[in-house]
């Protein structure tokens, strides 16, 4: 019986452990960073072994109201920088830093989600990414 349950060429102390981790980590007995150490993975290759035993993010309502207003802040403190250092010639940085602050995002996003859409034209595409742009503001000058 035990032939069956484990496939042909693989190390049953090994698929045993693997097992018995997934169901540990499920049931929040193990963090993920434990699970990791213990089948001796780094974090790209347990993201690999979380997407081939279907062990998915608990993503609730609560966590995109989260991401929502953490983009509100975003967008709050962009337009605050971009008041402060709207002058006319700072334009192209500003939007540098609106460039650098989304790709963040964008990064911080897709290393929190398993899930294969996320990636960067179908996130650039989402309304509820969209950061304010720089407005260059001509000031009198004293």
């Amino acid at each position: 019986m035990a032939r069956q349950m484990i496939p042909a060429g693989r190390d049953p102390a090994r698929a045993v452990l693997e097992d018995m981790a997934v169901e540990a980590y499920r049931a929040h007995r193990l963090t993920e960073h434990q699970l990791a150490t213990l089948l001796g993975m780094d974090r790209y290759e347990l993201d690999g072994f979380h997407k081939e035993r279907e062990v998915w993010l608990e993503y609730t309502m609560d966590d995109l109201r989260k991401e929502l207003e953490l983009q509100r802040q975003l967008a709050l403190m962009l337009c605050g920088f971009y008041q402060y250092f709207g002058l006319h010639h700072c334009h192209p940085k500003l939007n540098g830093v609106r460039i650098e602050v989304m790709r963040q995002w964008i990064h911080i996003l897709r290393r929190r989600s398993q899930r294969h859409r996320l990636y960067g034209p179908y996130l650039l595409r989402q309304p509820w990414l969209e950061l304010p742009t720089a407005v260059a503001v001509l000031r009198p000058t004293v």
